[in-house]
């Protein structure tokens, strides 16, 4: 990413002139982004918002009224079109009328719906019940027209990917008009019945934490930043926040019982919800929101009263990486709803419900899958820690485990389900796989839809691997790599990286010229190779001298810097720590998007960082293996529907659960 040190001047302003024929619809976009006042996402959002407007496909949606010109220079300048391409006009979309600014040659909208600054907590509150937008044609909007204009927005835009502002003041104080727009955008999402990822971004409570923007990143985009509140240079709390990014995002599925500090939901004659027993049936939340037990759907009664019935309708909720369970009800009108603005699954007075949440905190919910165990003794497997790894080395479309043992490698076959067969020897006798059994990496290295093995030769003299169009037989992958970190070997694409003397390298088949992606994580004690943001190159996370958490570094932002910036998630200037070992941490994608996430193994707890692209959100919890000390963490896919599951050591046994 190289972020274009242009500034557009002197573009006229739209608002006003439609220049814009009435009515022209907005365009699909990858990214549409739901902020209050016009700039509000140009100082919390970013890479992000920078990112997808160089790109194009990136729809801005502003509620509350403000300033339109300087947001139509920003953008110009972010995306190099320099002051031409806008043009403005007039668009109906749900019962609202909207000013809509296009700029074709950008593939950008920016849409103005100029709701009255400081009064949508009126709205909520009930001290008023509409208020009319401050556009040259005007529109008067109750809660409900509010949420359906901004849902129609919603609809009309397709995007894969909703990026707003805070939700609600579960990380300390907000402005109430960020966490309004953050809560409304939620209703809105529900309302259109969009499955977009959803991501919130924190506003004015990231300036206590950690600074975690590279500082040539910070210098490029100031200038355009500014450009949006007409200032000159940033002032000290735009420029604050423009070094920090922190988001928190939500899971789009999730299965097992329903848990909140060791009690589990159940189902009462009535249907209702009570806390008891963690025995019952498991619940499960889909992909479109609905929360299900059996074949039964939940729903959410005005009062907050939360019934299983049947499915014809379900009730949309949202899971949040820190554990809360949202409803997609707009909550009725109460005085003081300064920091909680949406309801959230809470137990009290003998019946879980949805109430309104927010400050000081809320309830926090793991979903808590089913595991399931091999014992030790019928596996044939001595290895444990980084030298098991999980890979569908047997063809059949189930993950097995394997490890480098014996001078050969064995892999027990998995089932699907989380239990495993005895091993047996994969590679040829003849040419075995000899490799430094702590650097298995296990992986499709030539892209023939069948897994490889590959490691660092024993002899120190490069990389081996086993390839399945070989029937396993080992030859040299490359003689590029040596002397590299043994556990932070990885197959990532066509490539297999390490940490080696020089830097974070990566070589593909027979390459001499490894390349190498930074020289930054030398001396790093820890460094996972892996695929971060999604767009097919090799980025990679490692120990950091500097920071408490991990610092990363991804292929497409390698103009800006090679250096690793901070990506873990911190609160109340608290970071998420590294993983202790490479036993207890590993890279892999838990939810099936395309990015590798950072899981932990914490006790008895395996907890991941899902990546956003750009960093890490909180950790959220992937299984709980209740009742046992695991030792080490394998991650891999099990059950063949491309979500990384978790198995952890027990000792004994390899305890496994299915990520949903």
């Amino acid at each position: 990413m190289r972020m274009p040190l242009v500034v557009a001047l002197g573009l006229a302003a739209c608002g006003g002139g439609s220049a814009l024929p009435d009515g022209v619809p907005l365009l699909s976009s990858a990214t549409l982004v739901i902020a209050a006042a016009p700039g509000d996402e140009l100082v919390v959002a970013e890479p992000d918002v920078i990112e997808a407007a160089q790109h194009g496909g990136l729809t801005v949606v502003y509620v509350i009224d403000g300033d339109t010109s300087g947001v139509q220079k920003a953008y110009a300048a972010a995306a190099g079109t320099g002051a031409t391409g806008w043009l403005c006009g007039w668009l109906v979309e749900g019962s609202g009328t909207v000013e809509h600014c296009r700029n074709d040659d950008a593939k950008l909208s920016l849409v103005f719906v100029g709701y009255p600054a400081n009064s949508l907590l009126d709205l909520w509150e009930g001290t008023i019940d509409s208020a009319k937008s401050k556009l040259a044609r005007a529109t008067l909007y109750d809660q409900p027209t509010l949420i359906a204009t901004v849902a129609a927005i919603v609809t009309d835009t397709k995007p894969s990917a909703i990026r707003t502002l805070e939700i609600a003041a579960t990380h300390g104080m907000d402005e109430s008009d960020h966490m309004l727009v953050g809560a409304l955008a939620l209703l809105a999402t529900a309302a259109a019945g969009s499955n977009a990822e959803l991501v919130a971004y924190r506003g004015d409570n990231i300036a206590g934490e950690p600074v975690n923007q590279a500082g040539a990143f910070v210098t490029e985009v100031s200038p355009i930043a500014a450009l949006a509140f007409g200032t000159g240079p940033l002032d000290g709390d735009r420029s604050a926040w423009l070094q920090r990014r922190y988001a928190a995002g939500f899971r789009r599925g999730a299965a097992g019982a329903l848990d909140t500090a060791g009690q589990c939901v159940t189902i009462t004659s009535d249907n209702g919800l009570v806390l008891g027993g963690c025995s019952g049936p498991p619940w499960q939340l889909d992909a479109q929101g609905a929360l299900k037990n059996g074949a039964q759907c939940l729903s959410v009664l005005p009062t907050g009263e939360l019934v299983l019935g049947t499915c014809d309708a379900p009730a949309r909720f949202f899971f949040d990486d820190e554990g809360r369970i949202w409803a997609s009800i707009a909550p009725a009108p109460a005085p003081n709803m300064d920091y909680a603005h949406l309801t959230c699954l809470t137990p009290g007075g003998g019946r879980v419900r949805a109430v309104l949440c927010g400050q000081p905190g809320a309830t926090t919910w793991t979903f808590d899958p089913v595991s399931a165990t091999t014992a030790r003794a019928g596996l044939g497997l001595a290895s444990s820690g980084r030298a098991l790894q999980i890979g569908d080395l047997t063809g059949d479309g189930h993950g097995d485990l394997c490890a480098v043992e014996a001078g050969g490698l064995l892999c027990a076959a998995g089932d699907g389900t989380g239990q495993f067969a005895a091993a047996t020897r994969i590679d040829s006798a003849a040419q075995p796989l000899a490799i430094d059994p702590r650097s298995l990496a296990l992986g499709d290295v030539d892209h023939d839809g069948r897994a490889d093995a590959c490691g660092l030769a024993s002899d120190g003299s490069g990389i081996l691997c086993a390839l399945a169009a070989r029937d396993y037989a080992a030859g040299t992958w490359s003689t590029a790599i040596t002397g590299a970190q043994a556990a932070s070997l990885a197959i990532v694409g066509s490539s297999v990286c390490a940490l080696a003397s020089s830097g974070m390298t990566c070589a593909t088949d027979n390459d001499a010229a490894p390349v190498v992606l930074s020289a930054s994580p030398v001396g790093a004690q820890l460094a996972w190779p892996g695929e971060l943001d999604g767009d097919g190159q090799a980025d990679w996370c490692a120990t950091s001298p500097t920071t408490a958490g991990v610092a990363c570094g991804v292929a497409a932002e390698a103009a800006v810097t090679t250096d690793g910036v901070p990506w873990s998630w911190s609160l109340a200037d608290v970071v998420d720590p590294a993983p202790a070992s490479a036993d207890v941490g590993a890279l892999a994608d838990i939810d099936g998007d395309g990015r590798a996430d950072l899981c932990v193994l914490d006790g008895a707890v395996v907890a991941c960082g899902r990546s956003q692209g750009r960093r890490f959100g909180p950790r959220t919890t992937l299984a709980t293996f209740a009742g046992t000390t695991p030792t080490a963490l394998v991650l891999g896919d099990l059950d063949g529907d491309g979500h990384a599951d978790a198995c952890v050591d027990t000792g004994t046994a390899i305890a496994c659960a299915l990520s949903p």
